[in-house]
């Protein structure tokens, strides 16, 4: 949904400025300096698109003035656009209703003066406004609207005045993918890449060729999808879109992931990571860090799977607190934008002031209560989501405890079969030691030793490393209650954590059963199990 929004909103007639400070300057001093009232109400608009990216409230405050300077002169086209403009500024804020509105206002008085340079962007937003209402017919009619109007103008002679077709086909792709009307789809895209090609616009040209390799991806033709991927990677590099890149190279990553190239996923994803963190586009680089979760899952590396999706976590967490922030802005305006019509409709009927007032205290106190719902549901939607991702954290992390405790039951396996396997070996040089010349007993007896010391120092070594992944603080918390344990008595402490038997330790550690059960009754003294119904691996277990 998002990929569409982002493609069909390049085709509003104002361009998305930065904060640039000089641009800012300039488009005031155009204002102060104009003239007329078409003058005052284009550069109202151009102010109003210039504080899209990052004021909204500014940007519906300048829409506001453009039409009510626009109501003013009574001029039909200047108040028509207006309208437009608005319900412009309200999608960005998300004010679905109040821009479906404007734009119906726009549409009623741009048809009856029949003017196609307005009605192109105003059926197009139509579309994306229907889009994101998920009124999936209806935006497809306004697009195929757009499309007819630019055909018959151009047959005509005439023009719409943009050359930016190539953005409409692409959003009836989009459209028909979603619908899984995956021939059209593909139509249009294609027809969106002819149209961009002729004007060399490499930016859509990279975000048409990408919507190609993720359909054909979708659709398993990896020969396809690897070379629409490609041209996509091409063109975004052309005009060094550090976050189209890094998105090409997403996509690249699910490419070789799905034809089990898992190398060359990794490294798509390695490209891809970078380059989003220098353009500052989060959700990209969080779109990557997910692939590379999956990425190293399959690898079989579970705890880089694991530090990859917790730093997606971490960033999906931030990104949700960002849009709750926005959300919340952008009620705050539909707020302040409901209060000041209502203030407005209240001054006109001055004359019906108490009925007028009865009214209004009705509508306010309906708006808050409706806000107050939707704060409710959204609180309570957040929270759910939040109990599902810590359901699916426990899961994983049950998971990968899983499968650590399998690595450390094969290890102890794999110790106790070395362990017996080095002990006959050392009895059967004992035993051949006595065949030998009298000379040759030391050394013999040195291979044996050498044998038995340097086993357990490895066999301890390796063992204590993969315990200590699954029970992280199990050394502390026995230190807590029996300070005074020895080495020894602590190996003895770990192998009965893992539920092992005194005969089993026996094996490992060389010592005798009886020595075993000797050092257990030490330990259950040092640790003050004077109860004997309390048992000591039990309490172990338990620790």
């Amino acid at each position: 949904m998002s990929r569409l929004l982002l493609l069909t909103l390049a085709l509003l007639p104002q361009v998305l400025f930065g904060q640039d400070q000089l641009k800012k300057d300039s488009l005031f001093a155009q204002l102060s300096h104009a003239e007329s009232v078409q003058e005052r109400v284009s550069s109202l608009w151009e102010i109003s698109g210039y504080y899209w990216a990052d004021d909204l409230r500014k940007s519906y405050d300048y829409s506001i003035q453009a039409l009510e300077l626009a109501k003013k002169s009574n001029d039909q086209d200047l108040i028509g656009k207006s309208y437009l403009k608005l319900g412009d500024a309200l999608l960005f804020i998300g004010n679905l209703d109040e821009s479906l509105s404007s734009y119906l206002k726009s549409l009623k008085i741009l048809e009856e003066i029949n003017e196609p340079n307005s009605l192109f962007p105003l059926y197009h937003n139509l579309g994306v406004l229907f889009f994101q209402m998920k009124e999936l017919d209806e935006a497809l009619e306004y697009y195929h609207k757009a499309l007819y109007l630019h055909h018959n103008t151009e047959v005509e002679g005439k023009s719409t005045g943009h050359g930016k077709v190539h953005t409409l086909y692409n959003s009836i792709g989009n459209i028909y993918e979603v619908k899984d009307e995956n021939e059209q789809a593909f139509e249009y895209y294609l027809k969106g890449v002819k149209e961009a090609e002729l004007i060399e616009d490499h930016q859509n040209l990279g975000s048409i060729y990408n919507n190609l390799g993720y359909l054909s991806l979708k659709l398993k033709d990896t020969a396809k999808a690897r070379e629409y991927l490609r041209l996509s990677l091409f063109h975004r590099q052309k005009i060094n879109d550090l976050n189209g890149m890094a998105k090409s190279y997403n996509y690249f990553a699910s490419y070789y992931f799905q034809v089990d190239s898992l190398n060359k996923a990794l490294e798509s994803i390695e490209k891809a990571i970078p380059l989003a963190k220098k353009a500052g586009a989060e959700p990209t680089e969080a779109e990557a860090l997910v692939e590379l979760s999956k990425i190293y899952e399959k690898k079989g590396l579970y705890k880089e799977s694991l530090d990859a999706f917790k730093k997606y976590k971490t960033l999906s967490d931030t990104l949700l607190n960002e849009s709750s922030i926005r959300k919340q802005t952008e009620l705050q305006i539909t707020y302040e934008f409901e209060k000041e019509r209502e203030i407005q409709a209240a001054e006109v009927q001055k004359k019906e002031l108490r009925y007028g007032l009865i009214i209004s205290i009705l509508t306010l106190g309906c708006i808050i209560s409706v806000l107050y719902y939707r704060l409710a549901r959204s609180r309570n939607k957040r929270i759910q989501l939040a109990k599902e991702s810590l359901e699916k954290d426990l899961e994983l992390k049950k998971q990968d405890l899983d499968v650590k405790n399998k690595e450390l039951a094969s290890s102890v396996l794999f110790l106790l079969k070395k362990n017996e396997l080095l002990s006959n070996v050392s009895e059967r040089l004992l035993n051949l030691k006595n065949k030998m010349k009298p000379e040759n007993h030391k050394m013999i007896q040195k291979i044996i030793f050498d044998l038995q010391d340097g086993t357990n120092d490895d066999v301890w070594n390796e063992f204590e490393l993969r315990f200590q992944q699954v029970h992280e603080d199990y050394y502390l918390k026995l230190k807590e209650c029996a300070p005074d344990l020895s080495p020894g008595e602590i190996k003895i402490c770990t192998f009965l954590k893992l539920n092992m038997s005194s005969k089993e330790i026996s094996a490992i550690t060389h010592q005798s059963v009886k020595s075993i059960e000797v050092a257990r009754t030490r330990i259950r003294k040092k640790l003050n199990l004077t109860n004997k119904n309390v048992n000591l691996v039990t309490y172990l277990l338990e620790l």
